[in-house]
């Protein structure tokens, strides 16, 4: 069973050792520009030296400097309820983007993208198990709605590398670049991240479209995402040998009532994805920040509840924030 902590390089250096004697057989290890190369390569020596397989951790639509240097990458979704997010701006008539993600689907961010991973992963001058690519589905609220999880969607402008969920696609953006880049880094293990879709419209763990009753889609009734495109996606993924599922049941707002024990929803989306595929070797990937230890400890029970193949546990925060920029 895969167990890995993410924790930033600084860290890495005093912690390996501690982190190996609790269990920890993985070290995570973030990066997101190539000045960080000497630390990160210095975190992934230590952690191999303690005993720790290393990885890489790279944030691919999650972007800042891309989304600062290229207003034009950015999404504007059909919908505009997400806007009710933000009621201290009033953006009627103006066209608002979400700041600051970029999508692989638009094809001068999949080539900048993927430029940008063989540079980080070549940089790194030490023997790694693994790279995990984190954020390669379009950004929140993509449709528009208002919903985090809703990640199927890219409404930048622009050439397009697959169609639309609504038009049934059969070629997955988020695929072509995982493929794409194992093209260029032949040598390299690399583990997809996804994020768990939109939740309306579908029954999981016995509960009727739960993000309709929690109010997530703030009355969009959008359908494509939940119900077509994110199980054609798994299909898609059914020959990878691990891929990981973002499982921020805190930071989401799936800490509710409404899923049952504690970090209940951690498990009910390892049980929707093994649902459709009961092969897939699946990581969940926890939140370890702001949570107390016994929800920590609460998320692992989940997560083996619901059939994991392991867990990562990101010990640093993870930002998943939006919001809205006036498209330039």
């Amino acid at each position: 069973m895969f167990k890995g902590w993410l924790l930033p390089a600084e860290r890495w250096l005093e912690e390996a050792a501690p982190r190996a004697a609790e269990g920890v057989a993985a070290a995570v290890v973030p990066i997101a520009v190539e000045t960080e190369r000497e630390a990160v390569t210095r975190a992934v020596t230590v952690a191999r030296g303690a005993g720790l397989e290393p990885y890489l951790w790279i944030e691919v639509a999650r972007d800042e400097a891309a989304a600062r240097a290229h207003p034009e990458w950015l999404s504007e979704p059909q919908h505009t309820e997400w806007l009710e997010l933000f009621p201290e701006q009033d953006w009627a008539g103006r066209h608002a983007v979400v700041y600051p993600w970029i999508c692989v689907n638009n094809r001068a961010v999949f080539e900048y993208a993927r430029d940008r991973v063989c540079r980080l992963v070549n940089a790194i001058d030490a023997p790694l198990a693994g790279v995990f690519l984190t954020d390669i589905q379009g950004g929140p609220v993509g449709c528009g709605c208002g919903n985090d999880l809703c990640r199927s969607w890219d409404n930048s402008p622009g050439e397009k590398l697959a169609p639309s969920p609504y038009e049934r696609p059969e070629t997955f953006f988020s695929v072509v670049f995982l493929n794409e880049l194992r093209r260029r880094l032949p040598e390299r293990t690399l583990v997809p991240i996804i994020c768990e879709e939109c939740e309306a419209g579908i029954t999981m763990d016995g509960i009727d479209s739960p993000d309709e009753l929690l109010g997530e889609c703030h009355g969009v009734p959008c359908r494509p995402c939940s119900t077509d495109y994110y199980p054609r996606l798994i299909d898609s993924l059914c020959g990878e040998p691990r891929v990981g599922l973002l499982s921020f049941y805190k930071l989401w707002r799936r800490n509710v009532p409404l899923w049952g024990p504690e970090a209940g929803w951690v498990g009910a989306v390892l049980r929707r994805y093994r649902e459709r595929d009961p092969k897939q070797q699946l990581i969940s990937v926890l939140q370890g920040w702001d949570v107390t230890e016994g929800e920590l400890s609460a998320q692992i029970a989940q997560s083996q509840a619901g059939g994991s193949a392991g867990y990562l546990v990101a010990g640093m925060a993870i930002d998943q924030s939006f919001r809205p920029v006036e498209r330039a």
